[in-house]
């Protein structure tokens, strides 16, 4: 698994290259309720220029792409005690990875 860069700032967009494949990455702070402070983190996530998500919510150890993209491999963020992610954690004790088809394959061996 590859650890993929991210601060601890609300919003951010990120691109690196995997795989053979270009990820473009947004990720933004959005409120489940429509309240201040009710936060949660989502995703944006395209590959080789094709939109593969939208305002997916991001749960601590989930992957984040549904299973029907995993060709591409998957990311997920981890937390400690499983907390929810939240960009205030981000690169401190929060962290987003990456893992390859290759891996995802391994693991489900």
């Amino acid at each position: 698994m590859m650890q993929i860069p991210i601060t601890n700032i609300p919003n951010q967009s990120l691109s690196f290259s995997a795989d053979g494949n270009q990820y473009d990455i947004r990720i933004h702070a959005t409120s489940d309720n429509g309240e201040p402070g009710s936060e949660i983190m989502a995703f944006d996530i395209t590959i080789n220029n094709i939109v593969i998500i939208t305002g997916i919510r991001a749960v601590a150890g989930f992957p984040i792409i549904p299973s029907i993209y995993l060709q591409n491999g998957n990311f997920v963020v981890l937390t400690n005690n499983d907390d929810l992610p939240d960009w205030n954690q981000f690169g401190i004790s929060q962290q987003l990875m990456y893992a390859s088809e290759a891996e995802l394959t391994a693991i489900q061996s």
